[in-house]
């Protein structure tokens, strides 16, 4: 559906203008602040609601406005629209809107059949070029068919912000792993300071044996030197005293039989195997070593555990990636397939290109056209789009806007200066210029 005429009176520098369309691009052109632009503000205000009206719609010294747009599609009218502007005494203003159709039909809620016919960019579409490139991708998205890009951009973010979490707990465990320094000899389990002292007490009391083995040794072999001694003894008896010699003989024989005792004992413990000396010294050196030890042990265990889990981590991590990877790729593909409504238009994850290169370093003209591309391939119900830029196409550019307004069977308002263009209506103090020198 197409515009298929247009009237408004006393709106802005408009004071009275009708146009019955031509073709796919309507030239309004004209010199400066003649009413070009009050034209297609007019088109805009009487289909979008009261909120983009300006603050003074109507013309200096008048008290009333309107604008009337036909509707239809061939020439054959579906919809009259009427917008109606009254100043108050305070200055601001009240405004009507009617929307009529064939067979007497009358919208009981007009601004919401408008809101069905209407682009989001149709009377704007250099808004696209204006747009910030996440705004440009947003739009463009819309343009995508069969992809959930918010169910895309949900789960990838949900899984941005988990990897983001695991990726900084591996960062911390990275971190903490080498504070845990300890030497190479470090045992894997701890050492028990309990055992050890039970080692040491086993070995003392061993000493003791060794001890009392010795001592035992030092007194039987005492014993057997003083048997001896007394046995000499007695034998010097036994010379000086004859007369004692039976008693000396049996006294003899009684210290001989201590001797052979004495020794028998002697050799039945030398008979036995000396128990070796415990080094007391170096398990107490142990024990004092203990603890830095098992401080060691700690932190090697702590570092093999803190090692299991930065590999558990960076698994997760990488599984997360994988996701995120995959759904942008299948987007990339969604985009690659889509109909993005001009040539040299891309849509990327994060840029808008045109021609390879990021959009806004594209020329004004090129800009323009895409945007109108854009605009176009949104695909309103009103097959309607306001260009405020026209000036800025050169005349190839102004071909090819042509050519895609009727590839697109759109229509295109443009706004120019001074054009030279026979099709051109020439917009004059308010007027068509025609009707301005009939009114004269």
């Amino acid at each position: 559906m197409k515009i298929i005429g247009f009237q408004a009176e006393a709106i802005k520098r408009i004071r009275a203008v009708k146009i019955d369309p031509k073709g796919n691009v309507i030239e309004l052109t004209g010199k400066n602040e003649q009413g070009k632009s009050s034209i297609l503000d007019s088109i805009w205000w009487c289909f979008s609601g009261k909120k983009p009206i300006d603050k003074d719609p109507i013309r200096a010294g008048e008290e009333k406005a309107t604008i009337q747009i036909k509707l239809g599609d061939n020439g054959v009218e579906k919809y009259t629209v009427t917008r109606r502007f009254k100043r108050k005494p305070d200055g601001d203003f009240t405004t009507s809107l009617v929307v009529e159709g064939e067979d007497g039909f009358r919208a009981s809620d007009p601004q919401d059949v408008l809101n069905k016919l209407i682009g989001a960019l149709s009377f704007d579409p250099v808004a696209f070029s204006r747009m910030k490139p996440a705004d440009q991708i947003m739009a463009l998205r819309g343009l995508v068919p069969d992809f959930d890009f918010e169910a895309h951009d949900k789960q990838n973010q949900a899984d941005f912000q988990k990897r983001q979490g695991i990726n900084r707990i591996i960062r911390d465990n990275e971190g903490r792993l080498e504070s845990l320094k300890f030497p190479d000899d470090t045992p894997d389990q701890p050492i028990s300071l309990s055992d050890l002292m039970a080692e040491m007490q086993e070995g003392i009391d061993k000493n003791k044996l060794v001890e009392r083995f010795h001592a035992t040794t030092s007194k039987l072999t005492a014993d057997v030197d003083f048997a001896k001694e007394s046995a000499d003894a007695q034998q010097r008896q036994v010379a000086d005293l004859a007369e004692k010699l039976e008693t000396a003989r049996r006294i003899l024989q009684e210290k001989r039989g201590h001797i052979e005792e004495a020794e028998g004992a002697l050799a039945a413990h030398l008979e036995q195997a000396a128990p070796e000396t415990v080094d007391i010294d170096a398990i107490r050196d142990r024990t004092t070593s203990v603890e830095a030890v098992n401080a060691n042990v700690r932190r090697k265990i702590e570092a093999r555990e803190t090692r299991d889990e930065i590999k558990v981590l960076t698994e997760e991590s990488q599984e997360l990636s994988d996701a995120i990877t995959k759904r942008t790729n299948e987007a990339r593909a969604a985009i690659a397939k889509a109909d993005l409504a001009l040539e040299g238009l891309e849509l990327t994850e994060t840029d808008v290109l045109l021609d390879g290169h990021p959009f806004a370093q594209a020329s004004d003209a090129r800009r323009l056209r895409a945007s109108i591309a854009v605009a176009a391939a949104a695909n309103p119900s009103l097959r309607v789009l306001r260009v405020r830029d026209g000036s800025i196409l050169d005349s190839e550019a102004w071909q090819a806007l042509s050519a895609f307004a009727d590839e697109k069977d759109m229509q295109i308002w443009v706004e120019t200066v001074e054009s030279s263009r026979p099709t051109a209506i020439v917009i004059e103090d308010g007027m068509v210029a025609a009707h301005r020198e009939a009114a004269e």
